[in-house]
């Protein structure tokens, strides 16, 4: 993660350039350090509270450039490697939870959706913002959010079969409005009831997480 990059965009590497031919110029030494799935801009709080104003450094597209020796920069190199995590798949199967129960609604296919992030999805006709946490070896937090779309003209529908034939559905529009959420501690691999006034009686859902 410890590395020299240039940025993505013609601007911010002149600027990248620029800070390291600067400090090519000086007695001060530098680190960069290159994020590969967050955004450096969403650290600066946490990078701040670790720096306590000691060190100063800027940021240029998914580099960190530090004015300090890497000697110096060990627990905040350490904290970073920590947070820059590709974000866990999982997959949400629904079933009902009698598995004697035979219905007229019919079940969505399973979805896939990912940790970290907000995953909105269509489920019975409704659009839903679902994200997902993990709380240990064997649970998760499930969050559900509905969202009542204002205008549906608006909405765009994306229909995705990822390697493992599983489909991901995201739906987006321009205006809407949100509702409360509603939060379920899930064993993984483990068919559990939830219930939601806005979901059909009975339903339940199984949560697996890709290797």
């Amino acid at each position: 993660m410890v590395a020299q990059r240039t940025a993505n965009s013609r601007c911010k590497a002149l600027i990248y350039l620029a800070v390291l031919l600067l400090c090519a110029c000086s007695d001060n030494e530098y680190t960069v350090v290159q994020l590969h799935h967050l955004d450096p801009n969403k650290l600066t709080s946490i990078i701040d509270r670790q720096l306590d104003g000691e060190i100063e450094y800027d940021i240029s597209g998914q580099s960190i450039i530090f004015y300090a020796s890497e000697k110096k920069l060990k627990p905040t190199i350490t904290l970073l490697g920590s947070l820059d995590k590709a974000p866990f798949i999982y997959r949400l199967s629904f079933s009902w939870a009698n598995k004697y129960k035979r219905s007229t609604v019919q079940l969505p296919p399973p979805v896939t959706i990912q940790s970290n992030a907000p995953n909105r999805i269509k489920l019975f006709d409704l659009l839903w913002q679902i994200s997902i946490e993990q709380l240990n070896h064997d649970q998760v937090l499930l969050t559900l959010l509905q969202r009542k779309s204002a205008d549906k003209s608006n909405q765009q529908q994306i229909f995705i079969n990822d390697p493992n034939g599983v489909t991901l559905q995201l739906t987006e529009s321009k205006e809407e409005a949100q509702l409360p959420e509603q939060q379920f501690i899930l064993s993984l691999n483990t068919k559990e009831r939830i219930e939601h006034n806005l979901l059909p009686t009975g339903l339940a859902v199984t949560v697996s997480q890709f290797d």
